[in-house]
């Protein structure tokens, strides 16, 4: 199968390590993959790329300056795609994001293969710009499906834009993540609460800070690394000294080992306020992890098997998290029993598994648009 992959960048984020995963694993399998993305050429990317993978990209992120310089841009854009697109010609063609949704779809109009676009982040709670918004009621419906990754975002696209989604989850590479027979746990770091992600908003980065130092004075030994980098790490640094516990929590920035991060952590906390299906979370359930998270508007209660797996805290109520939070660090043996689980929480998400649903859905469409 020849397959053509649209996204924006393979910077550090969930959607671009998903693309990166499943391209790899489908050239593992004989397949023909070409990543396409908007970066200027020699760009480096986040994630390691196989060598099987081809990846083209097309230079196409120059910001507008006006009106009429927007529109431009995007006929050009399109222009672009399109003719890059046909010059491979795909079996089929797929991308990931609104934004490269929405492109991908206008780009192919009246070419022959069958596409498949992908939404990564619930719709119903990320803010788009009115013109996207536009778009997507417009031009979704031209694909030949829709993936999303979780039955809520299913409802939602089916509720909004009339398109009955399929559902696919978010895949793992399992092996990295497998704790070796011989770690040690660091006991110098130990009582230790782990989370990794982008500083921004949708992370609730803030909200997990004003918990700990709710924490902090009935569990002054435990300490909180939080691991990434985005545009609220100013202000995180600032409300860390406001609570005076610069020497209990740390910014820690981009981490290259997140197995190695995750086996030495005693509790795994996920704060976002809203997912698509939250890769840190399988990550840490894989690494086997005692996991706490906020049930906002993702998977995270699908992963966590109602609290089989980890606990869930009510989205937006910061007395249940540290509820919660409080539970796992006052019982040493409640964390050994979810690390004992964690890792038979993930085992359908195997890439291997994940990377076959994706290839029988795109043998459908293939074998539906020939008419077979």
């Amino acid at each position: 199968m020849k397959i053509a992959f649209l996204i924006s960048t393979l910077s550090p984020g969930g959607a671009e390590k998903v693309a990166v995963t499943l391209c790899n694993q489908w050239v593992k399998l004989g397949h023909d993959v070409t990543i396409f993305t908007f970066e200027s050429p020699g760009t480096p990317h986040a994630y390691d790329i196989s060598t099987n993978v081809k990846l083209v990209q097309l230079d196409l992120l120059k910001e507008s300056k006006s009106k009429l310089d927007f529109i431009l841009l995007n006929v050009k854009r399109l222009i672009k795609i399109r003719a890059q697109l046909r010059a491979y010609n795909p079996d089929i063609s797929l991308s990931f994001m609104t934004e490269v949704n929405i492109q991908h779809m206008l780009s192919t109009i009246g070419l022959p293969w069958p596409k498949l676009i992908s939404e990564r982040i619930h719709p119903a709670y990320h803010r788009l710009r009115s013109i996207d918004n536009f778009l997507r009621q417009k031009t979704y419906g031209f694909a030949d499906m829709l993936a999303v990754q979780s039955g809520s975002i299913k409802t939602w696209c089916k509720n909004n834009l009339r398109i009955d989604a399929e559902i696919l989850p978010n895949p793992i590479d399992l092996a990295p993540f497998k704790k070796p027979v011989n770690h040690v746990q660091n006991e110098i770091n130990c009582k230790k609460i782990v989370t990794v992600g982008r500083l921004n908003p949708q992370k609730g980065l803030d909200s997990l800070i004003e918990v700990f130092a709710q924490l902090s004075s009935t569990h002054p030994d435990w300490h909180l690394e939080i691991y990434g980098q985005g545009s609220e790490k100013e202000r995180l640094e600032r409300q860390i000294q406001t609570f005076n516990l610069t020497s209990n929590i740390k910014l820690c920035g981009i981490t290259n080992d997140v197995p190695a991060v995750l086996w030495q952590s005693d509790i795994y906390v996920h704060s976002a306020r809203y997912e698509g299906f939250p890769n840190a979370i399988i990550e840490a359930l894989a690494a086997g992890c005692a996991v706490v998270s906020t049930d906002g508007p993702t998977a995270a209660d699908e992963l966590l098997g109602k609290n089989k797996f980890g606990l869930l805290a009510k989205n937006g109520d910061l007395q249940d998290l540290a509820k919660q939070l409080d539970k796992l660090m006052t019982n040493e043996q409640l964390r050994l029993d979810f690390k004992e689980r964690a890792a038979k929480a993930v085992t359908h998400l195997s890439v291997e598994k994940v990377a076959n649903q994706w290839l029988t859905h795109m043998n459908k469409l293939i074998n539906k648009k020939s008419g077979k």
